[in-house]
């Protein structure tokens, strides 16, 4: 038995991807599986997020700093990476991992590849397991950092309750 080829527009797709949605989601949208979703945007060179890069706090960072009046992007590609905001030229990643990000290889390897390329990152560290939490405070320390950092700084915000 063969397999038949879907038509699918895989430019809003891949733009859909971008922007912020899961594979699963474009999946259920297209009435395809998110395999399919995943072998297209393969297809058209699209470098894939990590899982669950996208999180209950990005959402809430993207939407506090909109309403402080910056125009954060969200999801752009940068040399094969996609981090998840970035402002200028600041990149913003939330971590919810346990350990610093500059103890993990993939994450380190990142780091260093935005410092040369001249941007200053800053890693929102909000670990549920040390009972930390997002609140308000952090998009304003965020804010205060965007206009002030200096190129190519590497910087942690942590949330505690």
């Amino acid at each position: 038995m063969s397999r038949k080829h879907i038509p699918l527009p895989v430019t809003e797709i891949a733009a859909k991807y971008l922007s912020g949605m899961s594979t699963n989601d474009l999946s259920i949208e297209y009435g395809v599986s998110s395999i399919v979703i995943r072998n297209r945007l393969l297809g058209l060179g699209v470098k894939f997020r990590e899982r669950g890069q996208i999180g209950k706090y990005e959402d809430v960072l993207y939407s506090d700093l909109v309403s402080l009046g910056l125009n954060p992007e969200r999801q752009s590609t940068i040399g094969g990476y996609v981090p998840d905001l970035k402002l200028g030229n600041v990149v913003v990643e939330m971590w919810t991992h346990c350990n610093d990000p500059y103890n993990n290889k993939h994450q380190r390897k990142k780091i260093d590849y935005y410092l040369n390329q001249g941007l200053s990152v800053i890693y929102v560290w909000i670990s549920d397991k040390r009972k930390e939490v997002y609140d308000f405070s952090i998009a304003q320390s965020v804010f205060d950092l965007t206009n002030h950092v200096p190129a190519s700084g590497y910087f942690m915000i942590r949330g505690y309750r």
